[in-house]
């Protein structure tokens, strides 16, 4: 009988011109439907340079994806988290000084973590999520779906003016 890996942690000391081998690392399981992706929980892309579409692939390929981390990856521009069997329920975002537009429509999305700037965020169908936490540099969301399940909010503005004040307002109208 085969054994079942638990956990698995991969590390490398690649450089940046190592990326399009990376990717293919990834997306080759995703397109042979490799049975081990079935069931993945966590997946943590640390220096990693991915686009809105190898993510998408993976989303769409670990139906049990429950935790993803994107970190340090120059070359996500955009990133769309939405599908109809999505059981994401964490998702953390860090240095991926890059993206400018983050779109999520999930909802099995219970923590939301991001330390960046970013200049588009929205949210869409997200009843169960009940913690964002932000840095601000600048801009952060004009309007907010209603967060009816929010217990904590963390906004760390490291700039503010008129305009970071007014959607301040804007959001806590969304938690009430």
């Amino acid at each position: 009988m085969a054994s079942i890996v638990e956990d698995l942690r991969i590390t490398f000391g690649l450089r940046e011109n190592h990326a399009n081998e990376i990717n293919e690392w990834i997306r080759f399981p995703m397109f042979k439907k490799v049975k081990s992706f079935d069931s993945l929980t966590l997946l943590s892309l640390n220096t990693v340079d991915v686009t809105n579409d190898t993510v998408t692939l993976i989303l769409s390929n670990c139906p049990l994806l429950e935790t993803l981390a994107l970190k340090n990856t120059r070359s996500l521009w955009s990133l769309v988290v939405n599908g109809p069997s999505l059981k994401l329920k964490h998702l953390k975002i860090k240095h991926c000084f890059q993206l400018a537009v983050v779109e999520i429509l999930a909802e099995n999305l219970v923590s939301f973590k991001y330390l960046e700037s970013l200049m588009d965020i929205s949210f869409g169908n997200v009843p169960l999520l009940s913690e964002v936490s932000q840095e601000c540099f600048s801009l952060i969301p004009a309007e907010f779906p209603e967060f009816s399940n929010l217990k904590h909010l963390e906004l760390n503005f490291l700039e503010i003016n008129d305009q970071s004040l007014a959607v301040l307002v804007s959001l806590l109208r969304a938690c009430s």
